[in-house]
C-alpha cells in the first residue's frame, strides 16, 4: 500500500472511531476536500470500515473479500425489506 492510501485510511479509520467517542475524547483528522476523493478515497473508505468492522465484531481473521461477502448480504437484506415495505404500502 502507498503512503498516500495508508495514510489516508488511517485518517478516515480514525474519524469513524471518532463517532464511538465523547468530544473532548476524539482524536484529530485530516480534512479531506471534496475534489480529492478520487478513488484511492473510496479504496480507503473500504478498507477504513474493513478495519472498524474487525475490531468491532473481533473478526481479527476475515479478509476483505469474506467482508465484502458480508456487505453484499446485508445489501440483499436491505434491499428485501425495502421491497417488502413498498408492497405493504400499496
Amino acid at each position: 500500500m502507498n503512503k498516500q492510501l495508508e495514510q489516508m485510511v488511517t485518517n478516515l479509520t480514525t474519524n469513524l472511531v471518532n463517532i464511538f467517542k465523547e468530544d473532548e475524547e476524539k482524536d484529530l483528522v485530516t480534512v479531506v476536500k471534496q475534489e480529492d476523493a478520487d478513488v484511492n478515497f473510496f479504496t480507503a473508505q473500504m478498507l477504513a470500515v474493513y478495519i472498524l468492522f474487525r475490531k468491532l465484531e473481533g473478526y481479527e481473521e476475515i479478509d476483505l473479500l469474506e467482508f465484502i461477502s458480508i456487505l453484499n448480504k446485508l445489501a440483499v437484506q436491505f434491499l428485501l425489506e425495502e421491497q417488502k415495505e413498498e408492497i405493504s404500502n400499496e
